[in-house]
């Protein structure tokens, strides 16, 4: 069955621009050391009983070995500063790991929590909120 000229250019015109669309897709960029933090409770709620616990996912897609420090920084609700703490981080050359650190805390409220995520050749700020009864 024979197609209009017409029809025959503008499926040529798509099928080129299609193609021409595929070769010139950039390619996935990664960044050096990816850091995830989130709170081991799925609601944020820590109390005594449940002590305020986060984990940190950490891949380093970097074939050298990665020294970074994570400061943390806790605020009410007025904005005020009540605790900051520190961690230092190791993460292996091409290596992700998982773990769940504790952090000090027990007085009553809502806060956020802001992680500043400092490597060499990665930096980040990440915010969070949690409650404390």
């Amino acid at each position: 069955m024979l197609q209009s000229p017409l029809k025959q250019i503008l499926l040529l015109l798509i099928f080129v621009s299609t193609a021409l669309l595929g070769l010139t897709q950039q390619p996935k960029i990664y960044a050096a050391i990816e850091i995830s933090i989130y709170p081991a409770r799925i609601n944020a709620d820590f109390s005594k009983k449940h002590p305020v616990k986060f984990f940190l996912v950490a891949k380093n897609n970097l074939n050298t070995a990665q020294k970074g420090i994570i400061d943390y920084m806790i605020r009410n609700l007025f904005d005020d500063i009540v605790e900051t703490g520190k961690m230092e981080v190791l993460v292996n050359a091409g290596k992700k790991f998982k773990e769940g650190f504790l952090i000090n805390f027990d007085k009553q409220g809502i806060y956020r929590i802001e992680f500043d995520i400092n490597f060499p050749r990665f930096s980040e700020k990440q915010i969070g909120k949690f409650t404390y009864q």
